[in-house]
């Protein structure tokens, strides 16, 4: 086994990260699971709680849109 330097980056086994890209979206690894929430709001119309909607599939890398302008939101 060959010594890491201080600064390389080692891979963790499972785990997860995202990166903000530049000028992109979000970049997900780790087979992170995504579900859609809905905010429920009370009859005054203040936000109370989250409610699960839609699961997605779980995958190894996901791009998350940023920029709002997806045709296939959440997804870039």
């Amino acid at each position: 086994m060959k010594p890491q330097k201080e600064n390389e980056k080692r891979p963790m086994k499972n785990a997860a990260s995202i990166e903000v890209t530049r000028n992109g979206p979000y970049l997900v690894l780790g087979w992170v699971p995504l579900q859609k929430q809905i905010i429920i709001a009370d009859s005054d119309g203040t936000a109370t709680e989250w409610q699960p909607s839609i699961k997605y599939a779980p995958q190894e890398k996901i791009l998350l849109c940023r920029c709002g302008q997806s045709k296939n939101k959440p997804f870039c």
